[in-house]
């Protein structure tokens, strides 16, 4: 048994109150941010890390999944600026926008700055204080350099991709697969230098077809007396194109990133799993002899935590069978992208990431929580099963859950109702699907 002790009682500071408080800063949370505002709410975004943009930023993924119909403007507005600035990309053979982190980080400060998004960085949600009387959240507690703080606000919206808001406010959610409860691995993801870029072009994905990259470079690999963890690894191009700068993803992390000791051994292990394959590339020589572990991300890739429970949850008969809803923030179409979920298996990813999936719909309804009135849910927390989750997960379709978590709150706070309160109709953000809809009920 753990030992424990009592914390003291202590007052707070209450901050000044906001309409909409989102927590977390990564693709749904600034996206949900700069909706809700631009929809007229104040609106206050907590990140903990020194920059906004989550695994865009600070986990150096360099690539935008848009495996979605998104009906918001966000993420148009995004690959626009940092392609008119050289800094990003459509990649030749597959979907994903190649783009550079740091740029990315100055973007999205910018579009936050222009809709009066009011920003605190450093910052960690670290409790919900509920109201007795109907289990709401009156306030979530921060801390930072600023100390202990008490933040209120009308709607609160957990982006933290963990569901921390969630579980702080006592809802039900669900972790990892349905049997054993295992969750798919982390990936510390880096960037890469000193090797020409014409001499990795056969093994970069978005200039050559995936699957052709990742077996030049797993042969690469293996005639360099070395291994990567994750059975696929994977070179992608960095802004600028033809510049020696390249990201890697190659390692598998297995553990619950819920919890803080796994998530540092898995740091650990994987900044050194970098280290020795790298220095077994430079020591094979070649195009590899001056190669150099640039960067490693300050934060690992996790791509499972918590899945909130709403009023409705997308399973994975969903993404089968192409369920299409009334009340769709956005039609889904990933891939079910299961990474290999023990180190035995052998492989990058479980077999299921193979089955086609239809064109599904995501439902506002399940970006609403179901056991605390006032919170909605963005990005890879939202209320699914484990195969859904894999699917809809990706970063492009986070943004878009974002934008329908930030207008629903915005819409909220306009007219002083709970967000399962409003019909979806009313939402002027969804006025393209409200003509749909309203065209399927003629029907």
């Amino acid at each position: 048994m753990k030992q424990r002790v009592l914390e003291p009682a202590r007052e707070l500071p209450v901050r000044e109150k906001y309409d909409v408080i989102v927590a977390g800063g990564g693709p749904a949370g600034v996206a949900a941010a700069y909706t809700a505002a631009r929809n007229g709410a104040s609106v206050l975004l907590l990140e903990n890390n020194g920059c906004l943009g989550g695994m865009w930023t600070a986990g150096l993924l360099g690539w935008i999944i848009d495996g979605n119909q998104n009906r918001g403007d966000f993420l148009a507005t995004v690959r626009k600026r940092l392609a008119e600035g050289g800094n990003g990309f459509a990649s030749t053979f597959d979907p994903a926008f190649r783009f550079a982190p740091e740029a990315m980080k100055f973007i999205l400060d910018e579009l936050c700055r222009e809709a009066a998004v009011h920003v605190r960085l450093y910052t960690r949600v670290v409790s919900a204080i509920l109201e007795e009387s109907d289990g709401r959240i009156g306030y979530v507690v921060t801390e930072s350099k600023s100390g202990r703080e008490a933040w209120p606000a009308k709607i609160f919206i957990d982006c933290t991709g963990d569901g921390d808001l969630g579980c702080m406010a006592n809802c039900a959610y669900d972790v990892g697969d349905s049997d054993q409860k295992r969750t798919q691995p982390m990936s510390l993801l880096a960037e890469l230098g000193g090797a020409a870029a014409a001499d990795l072009e056969e093994m970069t994905v978005g200039l050559r077809p995936r699957n052709d990259a990742i077996g030049a470079f797993s042969r690469a690999l293996q005639n360099a007396g070395t291994s990567a963890s994750y059975r696929e690894p994977t070179i992608f191009p960095a802004c600028p194109v033809g510049s020696d700068t390249v990201l890697c993803m190659m390692n598998h992390l297995w553990g619950n990133g819920l919890d803080a000791d796994v998530l540092t051994s898995a740091t650990i292990e994987a900044r050194s799993e970098l280290w020795r394959i790298i220095g077994a590339l430079k020591h094979s020589g070649g195009c590899w002899s001056q190669l150099q572990l640039r960067n490693s991300a300050p934060m690992i890739g996790v791509r499972e935590g918590r899945r909130i429970r709403g009023l409705y949850t997308v399973t994975l008969r969903d993404v089968l069978d192409g369920v299409r809803h009334l009340d769709k923030v956005c039609t889904a179409q990933f891939c079910i992208d299961v990474h290999a979920l023990s180190e035995e298996s052998g492989e990058g990813t479980e077999a299921i990431a193979k089955i086609p999936v239809r064109p599904y719909d995501i439902p506002l309804r399940s970006l609403i929580s179901a056991d605390c009135a006032n919170l909605l849910l963005a990005g890879r927390c939202i209320s699914g099963d484990f195969h859904a989750h894999a699917s809809y997960r990706v970063t492009g379709n986070a943004v878009a859950l974002g934008e329908g978590a930030g207008a629903l709150a915005a819409e909220s706070v306009r007219q002083s109702k709970l967000p399962r309160e409003i019909k979806f109709s009313e939402i002027a953000f969804f006025s393209e699907s409200c003509a749909e809809t309203t065209q399927k009920e003629k029907e």
